[in-house]
């Protein structure tokens, strides 16, 4: 029996008290991916090369990543990312109201995505500090 993560008609109630606002987000959520490559069809298994990639250059190449593993960290990385993506819109509409401009949308720059970093770090959202090696390396 496969497991399934997501209990689909408690979403369905929920996206009821959604305001349309709230659910273009969820479906904009729901459509974006990072990168993945499904395996042979038979397996029907999600692969994550570059979440797998990084993993192993952290903990050596002879460490297994399983797919759960692979797919958890996949669910992180959205999510630090759509908070980024978030914030840093926050950051652009508050530089045009400070400038007294009407507010345009236009691509994220990095000045904005490093001012949404020092933002979370400061709001403890991200850690402010590098975290010490714990597998011996330098």
């Amino acid at each position: 029996m496969e497991c399934n993560f997501v209990d689909h008609e408690r979403i369905s109630l929920i996206s009821h008290f959604f305001t349309e606002k709230q659910m273009n987000r969820y479906a904009k959520f729901k459509e974006s991916s990072l990168e993945n490559k499904k395996k042979a069809r038979s397996t029907q298994k999600i692969e994550y090369p570059r979440i797998k990639s990084i993993v192993q250059s952290v903990l050596g190449e002879n460490f297994p990543i399983s797919n759960t593993i692979q797919l958890v960290l996949h669910g992180i990385a959205k999510i630090y990312a759509g908070e980024l993506v978030e914030e840093s819109k926050m950051i652009m509409i508050e530089e045009e109201q400070n400038k007294g401009c009407t507010i345009k949308t236009g691509p994220i720059k990095p000045k904005h995505l490093r001012e949404a970093r020092r933002r979370m770090i400061q709001k403890n959202i991200l850690p402010s500090y590098k975290p010490k090696c714990i597998f011996g390396r330098k």
